[in-house]
């Protein structure tokens, strides 16, 4: 078995304004994401419902939710939240079996690679012998580029 399928991706969910509970990356874009629609409606229902009573959490609820992602992603994610809002009670599930919505698994899985090659590259950069980081800046009015000096 390869690194990527050996690999468990986690799939962060929590309300924070996104237009998303689920971040990989960045929020996932439920439009984008794969995921039923049921499901999709639910999550955004249970986010109202969080930002409408940001005390008052259900725990069953926040965890039932996450569980269903996590069986519609499959064995190769893992989806964490918090048990209860303003606590360190952070939990994880994450499902023994292949992804009940191969579409939403494909979705994830492209954008979790993505962001491992990203990383990667950056890492390649980081070590990559010279006269710097190979970081540079480009100015955004003007096209000019700067480089770290020696």
């Amino acid at each position: 078995m390869d690194d990527d399928h050996a690999r468990t991706h986690l799939v962060r969910m929590f309300p924070d304004y996104a237009d998303s509970v689920l971040w990989l990356d960045g929020p996932v874009d439920y439009g984008e994401s794969g995921l039923s629609e049921q499901l999709v409606a639910d999550l955004r229902e249970w986010e109202e419902a969080c930002y409408a009573s940001p005390t008052r959490r259900d725990v069953q609820q926040t965890q039932s939710l996450a569980r269903r992602v996590a069986a519609e992603l499959g064995s190769r994610f893992a989806v964490e939240y918090d048990a209860a809002e303003d606590t360190d009670d952070v939990r994880r599930v994450s499902s023994a079996r292949p992804a009940l919505n191969v579409e939403a698994e494909a979705a994830f899985l492209a954008r979790a690679e993505d962001a491992v090659r990203a990383q990667e590259r950056l890492t390649a950069l980081k070590d990559e012998p010279g006269d710097g980081t190979g970081w540079s800046a480009v100015a955004p009015l003007t096209g000019a580029e700067y480089r770290p000096r020696k």
